[in-house]
């Protein structure tokens, strides 16, 4: 216990000592933090072999604090680094599956303040 926080201690029981003999009550709580809501975010694909043509429809759903709303970006790999897909912004993304391979894809859902990214999928 550093110095400063024996004073702290000693000053608070000095003071409530002091208000107790004029007569008055007091209680001292300990503060606690309020935790940081968070938010948790997944996706799925609805068919993780697509052929050529096919419609593949990608679903985020999210969780956290009660009466959250959410909003979504869906993002795509472009070497290394993520690029937003122009218009992607609702829990689900339909994409038509134009040629073999691989495509990357993750969701971000924001809801205030919090936000969270999904894991990676991948598209043969």
């Amino acid at each position: 216990m550093s110095a400063r926080t024996t004073f702290l201690r000693l000053s608070a029981v000095r003071v409530a000592m002091a208000l107790a003999v004029a007569g008055v009550g007091l209680s001292l709580v300990a503060a606690t933090p309020t935790p940081v809501p968070t938010i948790t975010v997944e996706a799925q694909v609805d068919d993780p072999f697509p052929s050529s043509g096919d419609a593949v429809t990608l679903t985020a759903s999210a969780d956290g604090p009660t009466g959250s709303t959410y909003t979504y970006q869906w993002q795509r790999k472009s070497g290394a680094s993520w690029a937003n897909i122009s218009g992607a912004t609702s829990a689900t993304l339909s994409q038509t599956y134009a040629t073999r391979g691989t495509r990357i894809y993750r969701v971000r859902a924001t809801s205030g303040a919090m936000s969270a990214t999904s894991d990676a999928l991948y598209l043969p």
